[in-house]
């Protein structure tokens, strides 16, 4: 029995008590937890506590997830991004990130770019700094448009054969790519 598992039956637990109910059987303890053991458990108990205070019977599986669904409607600020659902998103199949590249110097750069067609950009981009005195600036949200517009390809095709210029070490290289595309890139 892992952790999570003991606190649903704990939380379970308080409720067939309260309730004055039997002890649940093994297929139902299955059942709930098919149900309702993907809430984390910080918002189990609290849960559990707001249904002592308010609920004169035994709640359903779907109480429990109405409640939960509550708490996260009003308290986004709480959820880690693996907590919120992840919306459905055609142009980064859900990623929240477009991949695309920068052809500079016959070089391919790779860049990881905040998709702007949803909100899936959060679950990887951070927004708030992990500490002081950090400050984040969140990621410039990018659309189709404005990636072809600043020379980005979604991929590199193999006809764009990379030749690489002769310098004497990476600095260099990045020296000169850097000078000579600096107005060029997008942030």
């Amino acid at each position: 029995m892992t952790y999570y598992q003991s606190e649903l039956l704990t939380s379970l637990n308080r409720l067939t008590k309260w309730f004055n109910r039997k002890d649940l059987t093994d297929e139902q303890i299955e059942e709930w937890t098919s149900r309702i053991g993907n809430i984390p458990n910080r918002f189990l108990s609290q849960i559990v506590d707001q249904i002592l205070d308010a609920s004169k019977t035994m709640p359903t599986p779907g109480d429990v997830k109405k409640l939960y669904g509550e708490i996260k409607r009003y308290n986004p600020n709480k959820f880690l991004p693996t907590d919120q659902e992840m919306e459905s998103c055609q142009y980064c199949h859900g990623e929240g990130r477009i991949i695309a590249w920068k052809i500079m110097e016959d070089f391919p750069y790779e860049y990881d770019l905040a998709c702007a067609y949803c909100n899936n950009w959060r679950r990887i981009f951070p927004t708030r700094p992990s500490g002081a005195p950090a400050y984040i600036m969140p990621p410039k949200l990018m659309r189709m448009d404005d990636l072809l517009k600043s020379g980005f390809v979604l991929e590199l095709s193999p006809k764009q054969e990379i030749t690489p210029h002769e310098y004497e070490n990476v600095e260099q290289m990045a020296e000169n790519v850097g000078l000579k595309y600096q107005d060029q890139i997008p942030f």
